[in-house]
């Protein structure tokens, strides 16, 4: 029986219905174009260790079905190794804290927690917030209105205890 991790890339590791960025080794081998957008739909039926359905709500041209799992144009299979070398450099899982102050909208938003969505180059991170704040949807990876762009800096992992 397969794993329920996909694949790990750094210290984060994949699953399904994780959301993914493809950069620009999917655009060299023909895949779709630099920051596409994709979740991790499904283990394929049966090759699930090697491979993994990759769904895009809104279409990729060329792409397929995933054997009648989703529409035309809106899944493509790919080999998990090759997946792992066309995905941009991972986020970091679990709530962070903005813990200095930082200006958002008129508002300080300091104390607010919220979910890693994208890491932008090494320094900047797109945070969903727990509540709407004026913000984005971090490129439609979030909720509309709770996503902020925030430099690491003023971030911290929340460490949650672990349930016995």
């Amino acid at each position: 029986m397969p794993s329920d991790i996909i694949f790990t890339k750094g210290p984060v590791s994949y699953q399904i219905d994780d959301i993914i960025i493809l950069n620009a080794n999917a655009e060299k081998a023909s895949v779709a174009v630099k920051g596409t957008k994709a979740r991790l739909y499904m283990r394929h039926p049966e090759y699930g260790d090697e491979m993994v359905g990759l769904y895009n709500e809104f279409g990729v041209p060329g792409w397929g079905d995933l054997d009648g799992e989703v529409p035309d144009h809106k899944g493509w299979w790919i080999n998990i190794d090759e997946l792992k070398n066309m995905v941009d450099s991972p986020i970091e899982k679990g709530l962070h804290i903005i813990n200095k102050d930082f200006e958002f909208n008129g508002r300080n938003l300091k104390g607010l927690a919220g979910t890693p969505l994208a890491l932008i180059e090494s320094n900047e991170m797109f945070i969903e917030l727990e509540e709407d704040v004026g913000g984005g949807s971090a490129d439609g990876l979030g909720k509309r209105g709770h996503c902020v762009l925030v430099p690491r800096k003023y971030l911290q992992e929340i460490k949650l205890a672990k349930e016995n």
